[in-house]
């Protein structure tokens, strides 16, 4: 259970802490201590009810996900639960993690049968994401379920390759998933050290579509949990193989010195103070997964893009083949996607002249962004896109 600090300042402004969490999606953490909080009645009673619409959005996620699981256990299918539910497990109450999508790993050798099935079970086909090579996604009842034959983004090709390598290790018993039971809900998910790396590659991924405190805070209870001294040795290595060494250190030593991670180790303490506080900054900027600065960071990793690439065209054609809706269903049209994208950023200008200013800051963001990824070890090399 979270507890209520013993010192707090008298001059908080509670509406925007509360505005803050909603805004980063992590209002619910605040469930079991806000009786505790010194903040009017009023808002206690809207946080009280944004946390119980959480537990309840979360109990029907998980019921949803059992009911997914079960299509695949029956066909003796295997698969582990990333994040979600499977980092939820470290908190010290599960039900106040916030809950998005479901999102599963699937050796691609079982992702033909398994759409099969799930077609058949009334899981609907998401056509917009039907060529993306990273996963399929499929929706039910109101739920999203990703289903990955790839799940790393970040970094070279073959530190990706190592990373689906774990993943895939599990599925096919070279190495044993664990087990999870929360209430009702029982799935397959990594093993600590493997799920470790699923969690900061996830941060890695969302350094560059959008980072919310949701991500870091997995990362935390994770670590509060599973990482200390002793066990930063043998995952050490593991991260370093990865391309994921510095954002663990760099990330944790963050959440000790802003978040209240207690320091019961010693491993991050040398990570960079300065990179540290520039992660902070970014995750107040940018909100859950980007929203606060939706248009800016469309902008930042289209910068990105064209520095990985150093080829406007190439830029522009990557783009414009990811927001092209006609394109996905007429591939004969692929030579004109970039000049689809051009039409595309003159009608915003044209239609909407802040436009501009925001370019302009989205390209400002881009450059630091890009500095960032870079001192942090994270640049993804392979010209991969998440689209923009």
């Amino acid at each position: 259970m979270f507890h209520a600090p013993e010192i707090i300042a008298a001059d908080v402004d509670w509406q925007a802490v509360y505005e803050e969490m909603r805004a980063q999606t992590i209002q619910g953490l605040v469930m079991d201590i806000l009786p505790e909080l010194p903040c009017t009645d009023d808002l206690k009673k809207l946080w009280r009810s944004e946390c119980f619409q959480m537990v309840k959005n979360g109990i029907r996620l998980r019921y949803e996900q059992a009911e997914f699981l079960s299509i695949l256990e029956k066909q003796e299918i295997p698969y582990v639960v990333l994040k979600g539910t499977a980092a939820a497990m470290y908190y010290p109450n599960p039900m106040l993690r916030g809950m998005g999508d479901v999102d599963v790993y699937v050796p691609y050798r079982y992702h033909a049968e398994l759409t099969r099935m799930l077609t058949e079970n009334g899981y609907a086909q998401l056509k917009d994401k039907e060529d993306y090579v990273r996963h399929r996604e499929f929706e039910k009842n109101a739920v999203e379920f990703e289903v990955h034959r790839a799940y790393a983004f970040v970094n070279s090709k073959k530190e990706k390759e190592y990373i689906d390598g774990l993943l895939e290790k599990c599925c096919n018993g070279e190495v044993k998933a664990d087990r999870a039971e929360q209430g009702a809900t029982v799935f397959y998910f990594p093993p600590k050290d493997i799920n470790g790396i699923v969690l900061l590659e996830h941060i890695g991924h969302h350094l560059y579509s959008g980072l919310g405190f949701r991500q870091i805070i997995d990362w935390m209870m994770y670590v509060s949990t599973s990482l200390g001294d002793v066990e930063w040795e043998h995952f050490q290595p593991m991260a370093a193989r990865a391309g994921l060494e510095t954002l663990a250190k760099t990330v944790t030593k963050m959440c000790v010195k802003y978040l209240g991670l207690e320091l019961k180790f010693e491993w991050c303490m040398d990570a960079d103070d300065a990179l540290a506080d520039e992660v902070l900054s970014f995750l107040f900027e940018n909100g859950n997964f980007g929203r606060k600065m939706l248009h800016e960071n469309i902008v930042a990793k289209t910068e990105n893009h064209f520095r990985k690439s150093g080829n406007i065209f190439a830029t522009l054609q990557a783009t414009g083949e990811f927001n092209w809706k006609l394109y996905k269903k007429h591939r004969w049209l692929k030579p004109f996607a970039g000049l689809y994208q051009i039409g595309r950023y003159t009608r915003q200008v044209v239609t909407n002249p802040g436009v501009i200013k925001s370019f302009r800051k989205g390209t400002a963001e881009g450059k630091k962004r890009f500095e960032v990824l870079e001192r942090l070890g994270i640049v993804n090399n392979d010209g991969a896109s998440d689209g923009e």
